[in-house]
């Protein structure tokens, strides 16, 4: 990013401190807190540009009486920053409230008793080796402490609430600090709940922290109403002002000055830089602060550089450069995809038939399109197996007619001639059919309910052989496996197999609020076109997931539950064989209850 001021245009926050005679925030986290056992060192560490971040944040903003609004990169300090924001001022105000939100709950739950209670337990000891912060607490003896709220001396108060749904939780409490953490995942009604929290306070001090998604959204539109300061790390060679980024940081933790040429330390370079607004920040409603790995002290160029090779372009420009993602909205471009996970496999054809010790995986998405009625979605059937790193498509069919009874039969045949191990089948369309194959195979053949209203990717209930889970969590890791090349489409014969290219590339990210967050959606790009095969890819991912667990190809979510699953969903899943299906939606259990396996099948069948 080019230099947006040749001065900065700042407010001398040392001479406001002086003159206002507060505590200084900086002195305040250096003598109070500790971090992994260690002094909270900010001055001299490389994290310079915090000195006047906190400084604005605890004493510049009570003097400008804007908002706030912090876009940064993931694992940038800065849910330490909020906490070490609230903690000074409770601790330095009296009759103070502090509001603390988050989008959920067990957000909330984490950082009260991880984050809060280890700051106040873990703070730098007094003389008689107690930790001083605790000091700060109330102690009288109607004093009480839990998860959502902890109250201070002089009768201040930290309130930590989720701001889930509509945040109806939130109205009605009055604060004079609103923090509004993970802004990303909120949505609209929930802000609308929180804005009327500081209408009573004196101070009236809003911050909002996150990491960006896409443009478009309410956190976008805070930015864009900000002055925008990015700080300006400063050259020790010609004292030249530049921002960090991918072309100036070299290799370890070295920069170079565009102006010079001068190869330096950032963590020393940043010591005597500032924070420059993009815009005069008179003429704007909130005050805007990014924050970028790039400036972290932590992160070297070798470290940013595996990132940028490992991540999706939008999440590698959300969680490490900071930035709104306004990229094209279709993640997968027909040609792109034909040349990186076809053309290379032109001499590869589909196989006829898949004996052991190979195995592979189904997924089914049930519809009633037919080639004379084409309205609606066609059955399409698609299997894949593990070709070491990568997944490869053995075979896929669109079935051109709509008789179920004549559908299950052919299944029935492909999950014994390709040796399926594990299938995931659509039950919104399919729930008679489902039925069918788990009679015959028991729990190789799983249903799969998509929701959109899980506290969990992943909800499986072993009594019905039924999964439910978050549907564009699933589909945004498929479509980045076909985004990195990681699944091979064989092209041989490729006329017969244009359509599934077409259908899984006629989707586009939009957004959603619906279920109480804000978040990436994908929909159909072509709205007459069907994407069935997206979808069938997806739940054959889904299927070999149950089964591979960590070694499934690049899945998060088979890394997040860590364990492989070799015969059945291990109970390590949320919703696991142990718990009736616990943390389902209530269409769900509905679902459950009218579409209960036929009774004495063996859950040991197996279909190879």
């Amino acid at each position: 990013m080019k230099n947006l001021a040749k001065k900065p245009q700042i407010m001398d926050l040392t001479a406001l401190l002086q003159n206002a005679g507060e505590v200084d925030p900086v002195r305040f986290i250096e003598k109070y807190r500790t971090i992994r056992g260690k002094g909270f060192k900010i001055v001299g560490e490389g994290r310079d540009y915090l000195v006047d971040f906190y400084r604005y944040m605890c004493i510049g903003a009570l003097k400008d009486r804007k908002p706030t609004v912090v876009v940064k990169g993931r694992q940038v300090e800065m849910t330490e920053a909020a906490l070490n924001i609230a903690l000074y001022y409770l601790c330095n105000y009296k009759f103070f409230t502090t509001l603390h939100s988050f989008p959920r709950d067990s957000q909330v739950s984490r950082f009260s008793t991880q984050r809060l209670q280890g700051a106040l337990r873990d703070s730098a000891l007094d003389s008689d080796r107690n930790p001083m912060l605790m000091n700060f607490l109330a102690d009288h003896k109607n004093a009480r402490n839990t998860v959502s709220g902890v109250e201070f001396k002089h009768s201040s108060y930290y309130y930590m609430y989720s701001a889930w749904g509509e945040a109806d939780a939130l109205r009605g409490i009055s604060a004079d600090l609103l923090c509004r953490d993970e802004f990303q995942d909120w949505s609209g009604s929930a802000v609308d709940s929180t804005d009327a929290c500081l209408s009573a306070s004196p101070y009236k001090i809003e911050f909002s922290f996150g990491t960006p998604k896409g443009t478009g959204s309410t956190f976008n539109d805070l930015w864009d109403n900000s002055d925008k300061r990015y700080y300006h790390t400063r050259c020790s060679g010609c004292n030249n002002l530049f921002i960090i980024d991918l072309d100036n940081f070299l290799y370890g933790m070295t920069i170079q000055c565009p102006r010079c040429k001068k190869e330096q330390d950032k963590r020393i370079s940043n010591q005597t830089g500032v924070w420059v607004p993009s815009k005069e920040s008179r003429n704007c409603l909130r005050t805007g602060f990014h924050i970028s790995q790039l400036m972290s002290p932590m992160m070297s160029r070798e470290e940013i550089t595996r990132k940028q090779l490992e991540f999706s372009p939008m999440k590698f420009r959300n969680e490490v450069l900071g930035d709104f993602f306004s990229g094209s909205t279709n993640p997968l471009e027909p040609a792109k995809v034909i040349a990186s996970c076809c053309e290379p496999y032109s001499n590869e054809d589909f196989a006829h038939q898949i004996v052991a010790p190979k195995q592979t995986f189904m997924g089914i998405d049930w519809g009633g399109r037919t080639d004379i009625n084409d309205k609606g979605a066609y059955t399409v059937v698609t299997i894949i197996s593990k070709d070491r790193d990568k997944y490869k498509v053995e075979f896929t069919k669109r079935i051109t007619y709509n008789d179920y009874l004549k559908q299950v039969a052919y299944i029935k045949e492909l999950i014994r001639m390709y040796n399926c191990i594990s299938v995931v089948a659509d039950i919104g369309a399919g729930a008679i059919q489902c039925q069918m194959l788990q009679t015959e195979f028991g729990d190789t053949v799983k249903s799969c309910y998509y929701s959109a209203n899980l506290k969990s990717k992943y909800v499986y209930n072993n009594e019905n052989w039924m999964i439910s889970v978050d549907r564009d969590a699933w589909l945004e890791e498929v479509i980045d496996i076909i985004v990195r090349a990681n699944i091979i489409i064989p092209w041989k014969n490729n006329k017969d197999k244009q359509w599934f290219v077409d259908q899984i590339c006629n989707t586009r990210i939009g957004m959603s609020e619906k279920t109480g967050n804000v978040r990436r959606k994908y929909e159909k790009e072509e709205r007459k076109m069907p994407n069935d095969a997206l979808h069938s890819l997806n739940y054959a991912y889904i299927a070999s997931v149950t089964e591979l667990g960590e070694n499934a190809v690049g899945s998060p979510t088979a890394r997040q539950y860590g364990q492989a699953l070799p015969t059945s969903i291990g109970s390590n899943f949320s919703g696991s064989r142990h718990n009736g299906g616990a943390g389902m939606s209530k269409g769900m259990q509905k679902l459950q209850t009218r579409f209960n396996p036929m009774p004495n099948i063996s859950r040991d069948t197996r279909g190879r």
